[in-house]
């Protein structure tokens, strides 16, 4: 009888987790479509020291973690802002600590590949997670994405191995995106 108690205290859990997910995509116009071989993970929202996330996926068969963060911010924010970068680093800041960021790179909606996220504006970053956030991996590759209205997405990969993100990179990539 414990052990049904306590089950059916982590189901409801997760089903708040992700009930107040779902209220985030549809109050920020984005889809989320869970990719083939991932599993959500039960996390503690109220327990988000260095960066704050929504909802948490896993590969089933490989050390592969996926975060998902969505914020809005109060000012309206255009490429170029320095409000949007500033906020960029200090997510990429509290998951890496001071260390250095090992790959940048910025897209926007020129960028033929990057187009499917519907974003204005974003960046991939590759950096090694040195806080509590990315505690237990080796790698942290943060996807940000910006629309123009003040919407920012950080989806973050944490990972062991890049030859098993390759695999859950391209199965996942494209899973949360905005509204065209």
């Amino acid at each position: 009888m414990l052990l049904f108690c306590f089950c059916g205290s982590l189901f409801a859990d997760q089903v708040k987790i992700q009930e107040e997910f779902n209220k985030q995509l549809v109050k920020n116009n984005l889809v989320f479509n869970l990719p083939v071989d991932f599993i959500p993970v039960k996390f503690d929202s109220e327990n988000c020291n260095d960066v704050c996330y929504s909802y948490a996926i896993k590969h089933i068969n490989s050390k592969v973690e996926i975060r998902y963060s969505i914020f809005h911010l109060d000012e309206v924010i255009k490429e170029g802002d320095d409000l949007h970068v500033s906020f960029m680093l200090t997510v990429v800041e509290n998951i890496a600590g001071n260390d250095k960021v090992l790959k940048f790179t910025k897209f926007d909606k020129k960028n033929k590949s990057d187009k499917k996220f519907n974003a204005d504006f974003g960046a991939s970053i590759l950096v090694n997670p040195k806080s509590e956030f990315g505690k237990g991996y080796k790698y942290a590759m943060i996807i940000a994405l910006f629309k123009n209205d003040s919407r920012n997405v950080y989806i973050t990969y944490l990972f062991d191995d890049m030859s098993e993100l390759k695999s859950a990179f391209d199965q996942s990539l494209y899973s949360l995106k905005f509204k065209s």
